[in-house]
């Protein structure tokens, strides 16, 4: 009989978006009553925590709902035999998938079929009736989304995690570095064709721009 003793975290990091492989072992607790699972971006994914390594508290803050979470699960819950399979990690007050935990093989598969998108989120999160013009927000939410994933969303004080507000008809990006706040318009078709044009953007104290254009996109953002 095998006994695993490591298992594999996967969770959106509240900071960056980002999704990644976490391994931890059980061997981890032996001389420590908690162990903390970090992003690639230096951010706390998780804290688990035990008394008696056999129950464990899994503390972590939630992207979906903007609040912290803790389940309980036991050793051989967290560790269970090695069947390529685990289980998935829910939001409380949504019910949407934010994590896995499970063999390494099993967390991939799982990954590989979520939606990643913001578009995708909104879409699961039955935020279509919410938007003026839907089709056009979800299209600017992707442009966005690939935006960020490149690296070519970003502050003009350095800052690439950046946080997105969505209203009925717009969207405001936020820099909690710097203070720094823009509107992007997300309404009509004309607002779609504008933000595809471009493949970069820039937020500074003052606008929204977009440096491989030499204009300035409409709109005007001050510090908080």
């Amino acid at each position: 009989m095998i006994v695993p003793t490591s298992t594999v975290v996967a969770l959106h990091c509240p900071a960056c978006g980002k999704m990644e492989l976490n391994s931890l072992s059980l061997f981890e607790f032996s001389g420590s009553s908690s162990a903390v699972k970090k992003c690639s971006c230096g951010e706390d994914l998780i804290n688990i925590y035990s008394k008696d390594r056999k129950v464990f508290w899994l503390q972590f803050y939630c992207v979906m709902c903007d609040s912290h979470h803790v389940s309980r699960l036991k050793r051989q819950e967290l560790w269970s035999p090695c069947t390529g399979k685990g289980f998935e990690i829910y939001c409380d007050e949504t019910t949407l998938e934010v994590g896995y935990i499970g063999t390494k093989g099993w967390v991939q598969e799982k990954i590989m079929h979520q939606p990643q998108s913001i578009s995708d989120v909104a879409k699961e999160m039955g935020f279509t009736e919410y938007f003026t013009n839907p089709e056009v927000m979800y299209e600017i939410l992707e442009q966005l989304y690939h935006m960020a994933e490149n690296g070519n969303l970003f502050c003009s004080c350095g800052n690439h995690n950046l946080e997105i507000e969505i209203f009925p008809e717009n969207l405001e990006i936020m820099c909690e570095d710097c203070g720094s706040r823009g509107k992007i318009m997300a309404e009509t078709e004309d607002d779609l064709k504008e933000m595809l044009s471009f493949s970069r953007i820039k937020l500074t104290n003052k606008k929204i721009f977009c440096p491989n254009d030499t204009n300035l996109k409409k709109g005007s953002f001050k510090k908080k």
